[in-house]
């Protein structure tokens, strides 16, 4: 096993374990009663801005990383893509104050002055909710994806800093 291989096996579980909660109300500080966060934004854990666009995201890179694991290529491949859509998430993140509206935020406004839209009801649907909390983790995710994806580390067999197989000193 490779260190890139090894990586993929960690973020498929961490990406499942951070994307779930962003849909428990119980562990968020949405008011309401129910058991799902659906789809109305919150902080999770009283930190983290999530919503179901974080759930998606989550789980959808939590499974890609299930078809990675198996080789190196395919690790490092996900760690590459891992780089591309946290730098992404990065970016919005780090120019906005509290997250990205997919739609116009003032759409209301919009559809009153006769533009199209593709709906009329409000809704917390085209919301991405970013804060700078979020932003740190995705900063130390990206800087992981680096190293694993795009550097001669995510090449190296597992337990590289072992000399001769043995057992590190206890």
């Amino acid at each position: 096993m490779t260190v890139a291989q090894a990586y993929a096996r960690f973020m498929i579980v961490f990406f499942i374990a951070v994307g779930t909660p962003s849909i428990i109300k119980p562990l968020t500080d949405a008011p309401g009663d129910g058991l799902i966060l659906w789809p109305e934004a919150a902080k999770v854990l009283g930190i983290f801005l999530g919503n179901w666009f974080h759930f998606v995201a989550h789980i959808l890179l939590g499974l890609i990383g299930l078809f990675a694991y198996r080789h190196t290529s395919g690790s490092r491949e996900y760690a590459r893509l891992i780089v591309l859509v946290v730098a992404i998430f990065l970016i919005m993140g780090l120019t906005t104050d509290d997250g990205v509206w997919m739609v116009s935020a003032n759409w209301n406004e919009i559809a009153a002055a006769g533009q199209p839209v593709l709906s009329a009801e409000p809704s917390w649907y085209g919301y991405i909710p970013l804060n700078p909390a979020d932003d740190i983790l995705h900063a130390i995710v990206l800087l992981s994806a680096v190293i694993v994806g795009l550097t001669p580390i995510g090449l190296r067999p597992w337990g590289f800093w072992r000399k001769n197989g043995s057992p590190p000193d206890a």
